[in-house]
């Protein structure tokens, strides 16, 4: 759902920022390339917290599994922290478009209408219902509406229709994770662990669900790649490669995709520490949606 949230308006400014929260997952070079404005959430590691992106990298994170650090938990950036960022904007721009974690996932939406209605301008709170390149794929709208000179109203609208059209389908090779984080019942986890079956997830409104179940993780990988080929045959979709500390086998379903996609070159994104501490290493997912014309 897309909320807008308005307060007292400012002056004429030329166009609307875009802000994400560090779940998006998007590369440095490309944060600073366009202008985004990342929010970040944190992962607590025994007794020290990290910001998502400022104090803990990615890889560092991974090592630290590998290493038998405690169970991580996560938890979203203050309401404060969405107010300052959003006060600072609006001292520049005409309003905002903040795009968040599926707020099925993480209170971080929720965290971010509140700020909104405390500042002082407009402020276009954008649930996802997504996660990771999804979130990436609306801010990549976002600016190109911004440039357009669109409102973040119609961007607002906009994004929620984009966010409709997101499909991903992931295999998980630790199910104790999800089981941990309570995004994946015991039941599941436990057969998961006994019979080495392997679940397909994917979001179904921005909630985690079952797509399928298979035997074996090559066999799910294999399935995975199978649905998108069927979107492909109905169109041409633009596909992006996900994994979790799993580089090698990652880059070898870009290449299997490649022919598949519409724009190249096929995106490769790793999750970072706050969605790896809900799912652990290991994971592999191909996420698409319909190219436009």
């Amino acid at each position: 759902m897309v909320r807008v949230v308005m307060g007292g308006v400012h002056g004429q400014k030329p166009s609307f920022a875009v802000v994400v929260d560090s779940t998006a997952g998007i590369p440095e070079d490309r944060v600073q390339a366009r202008g985004l404005t990342v929010v970040p959430l944190t992962v607590i590691i025994g007794d020290k917290a990290y910001r998502e992106g400022v104090d803990l990298a990615t890889r560092e994170f991974y090592a630290r599994l590998k290493q038998g650090a405690p169970p991580p938990t996560t938890s979203q950036p203050p309401v404060g922290e969405f107010v300052d960022v959003f006060s600072r904007l609006l001292e520049e721009y005409t309003g905002v478009v903040c795009i968040v974690l599926s707020s099925a996932l993480s209170g971080t939406a929720q965290a971010a209408r509140t700020a909104a209605s405390q500042v002082s301008g407009l402020v276009a709170v954008v649930d996802s219902r997504f996660a990771s390149y999804g979130m990436e794929v609306l801010a990549v709208e976002a600016l190109k509406m911004a440039k357009a000179g669109r409102s973040p109203q119609e961007c607002a609208k906009r994004l929620e229709t984009l966010a409709g059209q997101l499909r991903a389908y992931f295999v998980v090779d630790d199910l104790n994770y999800l089981h941990r984080s309570g995004r994946l019942g015991a039941a599941q986890a436990l057969m998961g662990t006994m019979l080495q079956v392997k679940p397909i997830l994917t979001l179904e409104e921005g909630r985690l669900a079952v797509a399928e179940k298979v035997r074996t993780h090559r066999r799910a990988v294999e399935r995975i790649l199978e649905r998108v080929e069927e979107a492909v045959a109905e169109g041409p979709q633009n596909i992006c490669v996900i994994h979790s500390d799993r580089e090698a086998d990652a880059e070898a379903l870009r290449q299997r995709v490649e022919g598949m996609a519409a724009e190249q070159p096929v995106p490769v994104r790793e999750l970072g520490p706050v969605l790896g501490a809900h799912v652990g290493p290991g994971v592999l997912a191909l996420l698409h949606y319909p190219a436009q014309g």
